[in-house]
């Protein structure tokens, strides 16, 4: 498998590179940290939010008592990943919440990792997307915590890559979580062009 990597730089360069053409909308995904102990920790996020392309920027909803968060908190890094679609299973059986310090590695057989380019805990090959980052603030929301992950580095499956920015987006193996284990793609793709009584509109700032 062949993999494209692509820098900070490279992402805050060309409009046509931005993060929001290279990410599914609200997926799930994997992401891992690094615990105290060195263990690989595995968090299965039902969705995952693009909230800046410049600089790109993510935001993880969690749990307060996720070994996720106590990990993010304490390294200030992760990866957060969109797995394929053959590997939602693997990607379900991350929800299991074990003992602080244990890995999920060690009990789900399909996960294997490389190591990523910046940030210390290493990337899921079971991911055709990897988003290298780091917590920029995190701050309590409701029932959660939402962390602004700031992305430092990205490795995609060369083969879900186009130059071509739309062709990119309609071509990646979007899957969608609805619920207790139900998740679903979309692959149908409406073109609509701006209707003319907004086209003369100003753009708010």
């Amino acid at each position: 498998m062949k993999w494209k990597k692509l820098s900070r730089d490279f992402l805050d360069g060309d409009r046509n590179n931005r993060l929001v053409y290279l990410t599914p909308p609200h997926a799930p995904s994997l992401v891992t940290t690094l615990a105290p102990n060195g263990a690989v920790n595995v968090g299965a996020f039902e969705q995952t939010m693009l909230c800046s392309n410049n600089p790109p920027m993510m935001l993880l909803a969690i749990a307060p008592k996720s070994d996720t968060l106590h990990n993010l908190r304490e390294t200030g890094e992760c990866v957060i990943g969109f797995p394929y679609p053959d590997k939602l299973q693997e990607a379900y059986d991350a929800g299991v919440r074990l003992p602080r310090g244990e890995s999920e590695l060690d009990i789900i057989k399909g996960f294997t990792v490389a190591p990523s380019d910046v940030v210390q805990p290493p990337r899921l090959e079971q991911c055709w997307f990897s988003a290298e980052g780091k917590l920029v603030w995190d701050k309590k929301s409701g029932d959660h915590v939402t962390c602004c992950v700031e992305i430092v580095s990205v490795t995609i499956d060369e083969k879900y890559w186009n130059d071509d920015r739309v062709v990119r987006r309609k071509g990646l193996p979007a899957t969608y979580y609805a619920t207790s284990g139900e998740f679903f793609s979309i692959g149908d793709w409406t073109h609509v062009e701006m209707s003319d009584n907004v086209k003369n509109r100003e753009h708010a700032d």
